[in-house]
């Protein structure tokens, strides 16, 4: 994953005055940085909830679940336990996504460079513009935002402005640079001037650079942003989506040869087979994608966009899932990293499982990554709809009593949860998560799912976390050479963007879990009565058998979608 974004500003919470009433005083939406993380709290009652807030009028809190578990920001842990004593209580935190892989990025030195000597004017090429690290820069300001307020996050299509602070009479030259994501139309343009706007035309992650000529040295500073994207359902398939399709049909995405994927959906297809819920917990998902649109879960008790809780769970217009990290109606991926895993589950011609499988989109977390009461929220929406499986590609090495507690409740709900390994320590090596526990994956729970990643020989890849007793299966999850070239990355599906880039190269556990998650549909659609212990049974008994593997993985073998198919119909008849 790209490095994090700095979101344009924070969060506003409106506080009341007084302690006559509660309803002023939660937040819904997510924090946006480490400043606004608040305490956790489960095993706290509603009576006790609301003496806690009328006690303390100046807190805020942001409902968890529906009540399983509350969000308290400007509250000490005394301050509750006086009230509740027997809440657990733990901080809030972002928990990373799980990609091995990310494209090389220069500094931006060298990249300013590169583009100083092929773009600008004689007064800023290299040769004129000796970079000094010592200049003082002056600061980047937000100098307007249209039709947005200040204090959220920026959207797709809106008018954004930066300025620098030169003070008068300061005679030193400005310019700026635009630094867009994969995918923009919008060119780095020079722009000499003391204010540069533009209008992003995709999500993602933005970046400007201002620079600074004085007394012929040089220097730069760079501010970053992240743009989200609220864009609809759309329920139809365009003309130019089935033409994206065709010619995706004729790529050959790998990791359904390596799991013989294509041969296992097949067998289903040819069963009168039960359709599978997959939650994906990510980063959301591009339900518009044209491989990923006809295989999205919608909700039949909501109509789309009238602004009405039809089916009276306490969220607007959740017709295709929900946005818990901005409480919103659209669980529209604006990263990549949600697309690119649902991709795997189901997409059409690259996911492990087929038309068997409908997608809920669960949103949790954006350019920082879920924050666990996000992931609370998530798992609780899963179990509400009835998911069958729950893909968890993200986690750290902290374990936290709320989150485990909520998996337990999906586990009593004959829920599958599948979670990816991890991606080894600060230098991409693999870690032994017998000695080093990575959460979710190492939960003591009967229905968790812990997958590593496997090269197209069905080696371990460098990156992947292993365990004897901790990691379940192993299965392709991309890899790339000593170059970082995107051979042997496994593609998947990607975000809105107007360059109609459809699919992107990754790697990690990230992709792993996916795939095994994919094939855990193929199962419980086959057979809906199986509990997730038995599927995990079968995914561990029915893989290709992988000679050292069994030191570094429990099952000591490659999943296999095909053998584990015909585990439950029995041999074909050709």
């Amino acid at each position: 994953m790209s490095k994090v974004s700095i979101f344009i500003s924070t969060l506003v919470f409106a506080l009341t005055g007084c302690g006559s009433s509660i309803e002023h005083q939660e937040v819904k939406k997510a924090p946006k940085n480490i400043s606004e993380l608040g305490l956790i709290a489960t095993k706290v009652t509603a009576e006790q909830h609301s003496e806690i807030m009328q006690k303390h009028p100046a807190a805020v809190f942001r409902n968890l679940g529906n009540g399983f578990a509350y969000e308290y920001r400007g509250l000490s842990k005394a301050e509750i336990l006086e009230i509740a004593p027997e809440a657990t209580l733990e901080k809030n935190a972002f928990i990373s996504p799980l990609d091995a892989y990310q494209k090389k990025e220069a500094s931006t030195e060298i990249k300013l460079a590169k583009f100083l000597a092929k773009n600008l004017d004689v007064e800023f090429s290299p040769e004129n513009c000796i970079m000094n690290r010592l200049l003082i820069v002056p600061k980047i300001e937000l100098e307007n935002i249209s039709a947005v307020s200040a204090k959220t996050t920026p959207e797709v299509g809106q008018s954004l402005g930066f300025k620098n602070n030169k003070k008068t009479g300061d005679d030193a030259l400005t310019a700026w640079v635009v630094l867009p994501p994969n995918g923009s139309k919008i060119t780095s343009d020079f722009l000499a001037n003391q204010s540069i706007s533009f209008k992003p035309d995709m999500a993602g992650p933005f970046g400007v650079i201002l620079l600074y000529k004085k007394n012929g040295q040089c220097n730069f500073s760079r501010s970053d942003f992240f743009v989200t994207n609220n864009s609809p359902y759309k329920a139809e398939l365009s003309d130019q989506g089935e033409e994206r399709l065709e010619t995706l049909s004729q790529r050959n995405f790998y990791q359904i040869s390596a799991t013989k994927a294509d041969t296992a959906q097949s067998i289903v297809r040819s069963l009168d087979y039960t359709v599978t819920k997959i939650a994906v917990l990510d980063s959301g998902v591009n339900y518009n994608n044209p491989a990923l649109k006809r295989r999205m879960w919608t909700n039949p008790g909501e109509v789309q966009g009238d602004g009405i809780d039809n089916d009276q769970n306490g969220l607007i217009d959740d017709f295709v899932g929900y946005d818990f990290a901005d409480d919103d109606a659209h669980p529209m991926d604006d990263y990549g990293h949600g697309s690119h895993v649902s991709g795997l589950v189901a997409g059409e011609h690259m996911g492990t499982s087929a038309e068997n499988v409908q997608i809920i989109a669960v949103k949790v977390g954006g350019a920082k990554g879920p924050d666990l009461g996000s992931i609370i929220s998530g798992i609780k929406y899963a179990i509400e709809k009835e998911a069958r499986v729950i893909n968890m590609s993200f986690g750290s090495t902290r374990p936290t009593e709320a989150v485990k507690a909520v998996m337990k409740e999906a586990s009593d709900a004959g829920i599958l949860i599948v979670a990816a390994s991890g991606n080894g320590n600060q230098f991409g090596v693999g870690v032994n998560n017998d000695v080093t526990p990575h959460y979710p994956s190492s939960y003591d729970l009967p229905n968790i799912l812990a997958v590593g990643s496997v090269r197209a020989d069905d080696a371990l890849t460098k990156y992947s976390n292993f365990g004897a007793q901790s990691v379940d299966v192993a299965t392709v999850g991309g890899f790339s050479g000593p170059d970082r070239s995107p051979e042997g990355l496994l593609s998947s599906a990607y975000i809105p963007n107007p360059s109609g880039i459809v699919t992107q190269p990754m790697a990690g556990t990230s992709m792993a879990s996916p795939v095994a998650a994919g094939i855990a549909g193929l199962l419980f659609s086959v057979a809906p009565e199986l509990s997730p212990s038995g599927v995990i049974e079968i995914m561990m008994s029915t893989g290709r058998k992988v000679s050292g593997l069994e030191i570094k993985i429990k099952a000591g073998s490659v999943l296999d979608a095909e053998a584990a198919v015909l585990s439950l119909v029995g041999p074909r008849l050709d």
